[in-house]
């Protein structure tokens, strides 16, 4: 009898198990059958647009296909938020929500598909999930599929706390890939994966902070996390120190803006300029070797007599400013609510 109880407490266990993700997939059938009752009363134009989406997903839980239940709804979202209401659109991101914990469960019996059957429980460790997730990302040893590798990253990632996993799951996010792009998100994703060492992690973060993609730019950060990340051995956070160096031309890149004599020969030269265009010509050819400050940038327009001419010349150095967080001590050189305007439609565009 003793050496029975183990294999009886492992039935017991595989029958719970069961039984859980039974009631899980009715669960969540029933989530997307009121998502298609909801579409179906909104009227033609959204039934038309989200309709075979949210009954493919419907189909693909009954076959026990989690994941490309959750890539139809994610279709059906995309549609909706351009074609129906707000009931539809509620009841179609319920049912995400509920296909996503499904998806990260593991369902009880998949299709073999051309790869063989690939079971999303099947990663018991952050390294594991992330090497299923780049098998899916990349198309090695299986088909490519960014759905699958979104939730075996974001598995890694939650699940375990695995570095690398939340990189990856990040990137996905970044660049849109099986789901709906999400800058911000992803960035955060990345400071995550880099808080727990991990070196694509940093140096995505750093990219982003260089590109200002998600983040406001910030090139010294940028410059510290792909040091960091190359110190480890990242080739490729070295060649975007390379890069970065390249195009700040090395202090004119850094946070502080160009440099302090350099700035005060420019400022000088602005100054001594009798006319505006002729001010405005010595900024084009100085903005097109330099960085600035914020601080920079507000010493430099208020050289300037006339607020076209401000504004002529801040189209010019907009794009070359280090610190948008502190761009709002240029909007103080203006005087006039045309020429603020402006002003802050251009700011707001970098």
């Amino acid at each position: 009898m003793t050496r029975m109880l183990p294999l009886i407490v492992g039935s017991l266990a595989l029958l719970v198990s069961a039984s859980v993700d039974a009631r899980s997939t009715r669960y969540v059938r029933r989530l997307v059958a009121d998502a298609i009752d909801a579409a179906n009363n909104e009227g033609r134009r959204c039934w038309r647009r989200v309709g075979a989406d949210l009954r493919d997903a419907r189909d693909a839980i009954d076959d026990g296909r989690a994941h490309r239940a959750l890539r139809r709804l994610r279709d059906a979202r995309e549609a909706a938020d351009r074609n129906c209401g707000h009931a539809v659109r509620r009841a179609i991101r319920r049912s995400i929500a509920g296909a996503e914990d499904l998806n990260d469960r593991g369902p009880a019996r998949r299709g073999p598909g051309r790869h063989g059957p690939v079971r999303d429980a099947s990663c018991p460790s952050g390294p594991e999930c992330y090497q299923l997730g780049t098998s899916f990302q990349d198309g090695r040893g299986a088909r490519r599929d960014y759905v699958r590798a979104f939730s075996y990253y974001r598995r890694g990632c939650r699940s375990f706390a695995h570095g690398p996993s939340c990189a990856g799951q990040g990137f996905l996010l970044s660049e849109g890939r099986g789901v709906r792009q999400d800058l911000a998100a992803g960035v955060a994703l990345y400071r995550v994966a880099c808080d727990k060492g991990s070196v694509r992690g940093c140096n995505n973060l750093g990219a982003a902070y260089s590109n200002g993609r998600g983040v406001a730019r910030n090139p010294a950060e940028a410059l510290r996390l792909f040091r960091w990340a190359c110190s480890q051995g990242y080739r490729m956070a070295c060649a975007n120190i390379r890069t970065v160096n390249t195009a700040g031309a090395g202090q004119g890149y850094a946070s502080a803006g160009m440099d302090s004599a350099a700035f005060a020969a420019l400022l000088q030269q602005v100054r001594s300029s009798t006319f505006g265009r002729d001010k405005v010509a010595v900024i084009s050819t100085a903005a097109r070797h330099n960085h600035f400050s914020s601080a920079q940038v507000a010493q430099l327009l208020g050289a300037f007599t006339f607020g076209r001419d401000k504004v002529a010349a801040l189209r010019l150095l907009a794009p070359r400013i280090v610190d948008k967080r502190n761009s709002h001590v240029i909007m103080g050189v203006f005087t006039f609510s045309n020429d603020k305007r402006a002003a802050r439609s251009i700011l707001g565009a970098i």
